[in-house]
């Protein structure tokens, strides 16, 4: 008798074994999943109905080590056992996003792009770009950070901090101007930023820079069409054609109004710009103009200026 108990106990001991080991095995899966804004509860649920782990026994890891989900975006691909998910949730190694900023981005491109790729809301982003307060603790005496968000290529993860991917771009701007051993004034970066909009090659970005020092020496407006299509998408009126109407908007922004540089950056500047806003050719230059490939024809008269655009234009 007390043969055969030890024999059926030994058959159940088994059997849980073999069933917990049956549990615990990986499984091949290949799914991305979101539980963002989830308690614990809807969480393990969706988790377990994606077939990625079984709802007892994540619930049961969870319980026993009195661990706390990390709620956002997850991928699990290939062999995955419940402990593996279990340890992802409670890292929270959560699925990056390769996020690409071009140079020139203004911080409504920027925005924008977060939005679409579900990093975070245009309007959050553009509170903390916008932030003062927040520039002036980073170190960035500025009235934001328009002009020192790095263009570059960066992996984000969805429902991002704005906050923290602000930090994130400033400080590779920093790291970039140590890099290329350069410490730009905030009117250089005023600059940059410019040269960038208006010149799409390398080889004018430098003349370009020299037109604008040029005319700011002779006390003329800058008249940059870039500066006036800022100002249309702060009062939200961009609809990418610029009109001749347009050039009449009321902004300090407005440079065919108002003398002098902008307020702050226009966009966010790539090296290049940089560079020649620190460095600009020497040139006599006041006018350019641009043709749909966007060569730039520079004219140190305005009378030669209005004979090249109407070439350009003709």
């Amino acid at each position: 008798m007390q043969k055969t108990s030890k024999q059926i106990s030994f058959i159940i001991f088994g059997t849980v074994l073999i069933f917990g080991f049956w549990l615990l095995r990986p499984h091949i899966v290949n799914k991305t999943i979101d539980i963002y804004g989830l308690n614990k509860e809807e969480a393990i649920d969706k988790i377990s109905k994606d077939g990625i782990a079984n709802k007892y026994i994540l619930e049961a890891l969870l319980d026993i080590t009195h661990a706390h989900i990390k709620y956002g975006e997850y991928r699990f691909k290939g062999l995955v056992s419940p402990f593996e998910v279990y340890r992802k949730l409670t890292r929270g190694e959560f699925l990056l996003h390769k996020i690409t900023i071009p140079e020139g981005f203004d911080i409504y491109d920027i925005a924008n792009r977060l939005q679409e790729n579900g990093i975070c809301s245009k309007k959050a982003f553009l509170k903390y770009a916008k932030d003062k307060s927040y520039a002036n603790k980073l170190g960035l005496k500025s009235d934001g950070f328009e002009g020192y968000l790095f263009p570059d290529t960066y992996f984000f993860y969805k429902h991002e901090n704005p906050k923290d991917i602000i930090y994130m771009m400033y400080q590779d701007f920093k790291e970039k101007m140590k890099e290329n051993h350069l410490k730009p004034t905030k009117d250089q970066i005023i600059i940059a930023s410019i040269v960038e909009k208006e010149a799409k090659y390398l080889k004018d970005k430098p003349l370009v820079a020299s037109v604008i020092y040029n005319r700011l020496k002779k006390d003329m407006p800058l008249q940059m069409d870039s500066t006036v299509v800022y100002a249309l998408k702060i009062e939200e009126k961009w609809n990418g054609t610029l009109t001749k109407k347009d050039l009449s908007i009321k902004s300090p922004y407005n440079t065919y109004l108002v003398k002098g540089l902008p307020p702050t950056p226009i966009c966010n500047p790539g090296i290049n710009s940089i560079k020649s806003a620190i460095y600009p050719a020497k040139s006599n230059y006041l006018y350019f103009v641009s043709d749909k490939a966007g060569n730039i024809y520079f004219n140190k008269s305005l009378k030669n200026h209005i004979k090249t655009v109407k070439k350009v234009e003709g």
